[in-house]
């Protein structure tokens, strides 16, 4: 089965790389082709981004400051991290490159997808594959916050996605609430992606990239 995976684009978050691998290494395991879907965050993609960077730039040149935009800090990060990331995922599609025939299930999850300060929620519930003819499934999705508010509209609006997943979990036990309060859907409790996997395989990351191992 080919499966793509949708979480919370990739930088210089190491957990955030590593609960990636884990489901994808995991997945993998079981015989599925598995790929990242990946959202590019570090780099400057919209008129929004641009036009901040610019003004940025411009006060930089006024002596108004002195560090880079932190997109551009971010950016700079990001060159060393991406070897790293490119060898423990090496298959991943750009987002806009998704279609229906692309994969026949995508996997959302897990860190803060559900939590929308981060994000643009709705395509953590796969708004954008609205009708096609794919597996749904939600892995230790985190809504991040205790109390998860969105407007009403959202809320209806996502209630209304989820009823298309397949399964949903969540990795907070207060997660399941939230589903089931607000959004209407059952949501089974299960471990982070990050807990799947024995000792071994991080220490065989750990010896790859240069630590003392024993």
């Amino acid at each position: 089965m080919n499966i793509g995976i949708l979480t919370l684009p990739l930088h210089t978050n190491y957990g955030g790389v590593l609960q990636a691998f884990a489901l994808y290494y995991t997945l993998q395991s079981y015989g599925h082709n598995v790929s990242l879907i990946d959202g590019k965050m570090y780099e400057v993609t919209s008129c929004r981004e641009k036009i901040s960077v610019a003004r940025w730039q411009f006060f930089k040149m006024l002596g108004l400051y002195k560090e880079n935009h932190p997109q551009l800090q971010l950016r700079e990060k990001m060159k060393i991290i991406i070897p790293f990331i490119q060898k423990l995922i090496p298959q991943q599609v750009p987002l806009q490159n998704v279609h229906q025939d692309t994969f026949d299930a995508i996997v959302v999850g897990s860190d803060q997808v559900w939590r929308g300060l981060y994000s643009d929620q709705l395509v953590f519930f796969l708004d954008f594959a609205k009708g096609w003819n794919i597996k749904r499934i939600a892995y230790a999705a985190s809504f991040g916050v205790d109390d998860w508010k969105p407007s009403c509209n959202v809320a209806e609006y996502c209630k209304s996605l989820l009823k298309d997943f397949d399964y949903v979990s969540t990795r907070e036990k207060n997660g399941i609430k939230i589903c089931k309060d607000i959004l209407e859907c059952k949501a089974e409790w299960v471990i982070d992606p990050t807990m799947l996997l024995e000792s071994h395989v991080y220490r065989d990351i750990a010896c790859r990239g240069g630590s003392r191992c024993k």
